[in-house]
This record gives structure tokens, sequence and C-alpha cells, in this order.
């Protein structure tokens, strides 16, 4: 005797708008975490993306406490900076791309 594999009913309308609105709080979630504390990787924690998370958590410590540093010597931090920001940029560019699963 075989086993049949059985089928699921299609999801009701309320359903599917539930679905809809969460992928949609999911998106915005992402997008102010991003902003918000995105050099510190918080995007990428909620994500799922722990590990570079962890590695985008330590660069901006070290490099936010270098541009103070920097700044108390009268240096431009934006040196120190602007390799952080790129990444960060970077993230916002591919976040999209990380929502929808295609990477």
């Amino acid at each position: 005797m075989t086993k049949q594999k059985r089928k699921e009913p299609p999801a009701s309308g309320r359903e599917a708008a539930t679905a809809e609105q969460g992928k949609k709080e999911r998106i915005v979630t992402a997008y102010l975490l991003w902003l918000l504390l995105g050099v510190f990787g918080a995007h990428r924690f909620y994500l799922g993306r722990w590990k570079t998370g962890m590695a985008m958590t330590f660069g901006g410590m070290v490099v936010w406490t270098a541009a103070v540093v920097f700044s108390l010597l009268s240096i431009s931090p934006f040196y120190v900076v602007s390799p952080m920001l790129v990444w960060w940029l970077l993230d916002g560019y591919l976040l999209s791309r990380w929502l929808n699963g295609s990477e």
C-alpha cells in the first residue's frame, strides 16, 4: 500500500493577508535596524546572519572608538569611518536580496 501525501487546503484570504503583513513588518524592521544600528550589524543578527553580524559589531566598535581617538588627536576620523560606512551602504543595497531569499 502506498502512502498518499495529504494535500493542504488553499490559504484563505485572511491567512494570505496576515502572511503579507508579516512580510511587510519584517522588511520594515530589517530596514529600521539597518538604518539605526546597521554599523553594528543589528540587521544581520535579525536576518540570522550572526557570523557576519559579529564581525560587523566588532568592526563597528573598533572603528568608532578609533574615530573618537582620531578626533581627540585632531586627525580627521573620515579615513577610519569610511570603510565601515561603505560596508553599511552595501548592506543597505543587499538587504532586499536577503529579505527575498535570493541569496
